[in-house]
């Protein structure tokens, strides 16, 4: 009789030990399967706009995050004013793919990373002389003081993050910078920018590529006071190592006028494909496997009636 009642216990902890599993499990899967379903995501895109915008004080839209578990990440429609309500930054979508597990060995892996109709404003307006964009740090910089208010963390010097990009691609880029301060106004404009990278090391600033290509881009400079003379570069100065196998540049304008010093320059490719090419900033070194430069022009004027345009630039000496 003993030995068929300790049975029965058995059997009835075995189930209790069973059913407990099982509902931990159930509550663990709930919130990950929940995060497939848009009505849930639609939710927490949500609360992470408000959330934004009451750390930054501004506006902040967000139309939704799209989660693919568990190594995909799209943030579709993000939408971020500055302190005067005008458009800081603006993306259709911005499409992450991370190695989750690099992440136990402090190192984030993002196997891709893809930009669209992305929309960027940065000006330094008279008198602030501020960049309308510095509040962000400001912002970063309070969350870390409530942090170290409340605890003070572990150094991690001895054992730094890392930041590995295997893979870019940019689509529909237009950013446009206008400084007031030094007298600069600029737009680049990118169809598409697509990068594979074979290894990097942002601490030795060392970057190998196995291919970069460029299509239907266009850069526009224009000063409208005369450049102040450079200091000499400090002799700590960081030097950028880079090499790419390929590279390709497909429809790339590049023009530039400087208003005080009666001086317009520009330069059009119309493809331009090298190999094998490698660059070391600090030996001041650039080499080329091999170079392929087709349909392209360069453009330099020097006059006192350089062409002028209060909103913005005109190349039209440079056709």
């Amino acid at each position: 009789i003993t030995i068929r009642g300790a049975g029965i216990s058995m059997r009835k902890f075995l189930k209790t030990g069973a059913w407990a599993c099982a509902v931990v499990l159930f509550l663990l899967l709930v919130p990950v399967v929940a995060l497939h379903f848009s009505c849930v995501q639609n939710v927490l895109a949500g609360r992470v706009a408000r959330r934004l915008s009451n750390e930054f004080g501004t506006r902040v839209e967000l139309e939704g995050i799209r989660l693919k578990m568990p190594r995909r990440v799209e943030i579709q429609g993000l939408y971020l004013e500055d302190q005067k309500q005008d458009t800081l930054w603006y993306s259709q979508a911005v499409t992450v793919r991370i190695d989750m597990l690099k992440l136990l060995s402090r190192t984030v892996a993002i196997e891709s990373l893809r930009l669209k109709g992305v929309v960027v404003n940065l000006n330094r307006s008279v008198p602030e002389g501020r960049f309308n964009f510095e509040f962000l740090a400001g912002a970063a910089s309070d969350d870390k003081r409530r942090e170290a208010a409340v605890a003070d963390p572990p150094s991690t010097e001895a054992n730094p993050w890392k930041i590995a990009i295997r893979s870019m691609e940019l689509a529909g880029i237009d950013v446009a910078y206008r400084d007031e301060v030094e007298g600069e106004n600029a737009r680049l404009r990118v169809g598409t920018l697509s990068i594979a990278v074979n290894d990097m090391d942002l601490e030795a600033m060392r970057f190998d590529m196995a291919s970069f290509g460029l299509r239907d881009a266009r850069v526009r400079v224009f000063r409208s006071k005369r450049s102040q003379p450079r200091e000499k570069e400090p002799a700590d100065a960081v030097a950028i190592t880079a090499m790419a196998e390929k590279l390709d540049l497909v429809s790339v304008d590049l023009q530039y006028i400087d208003a005080a010093a009666g001086e317009s320059a520009g330069v059009r490719l119309g493809e331009l494909a090298a190999r094998g090419i490698s660059y070391a900033s600090g030996e001041r070194d650039i080499r080329l496997g091999s170079f392929l430069l087709d349909d392209s022009a360069v453009r330099y004027r020097r006059a006192t009636d350089a062409p002028v345009d209060e909103r913005g630039i005109d190349f039209s000496n440079l056709d």
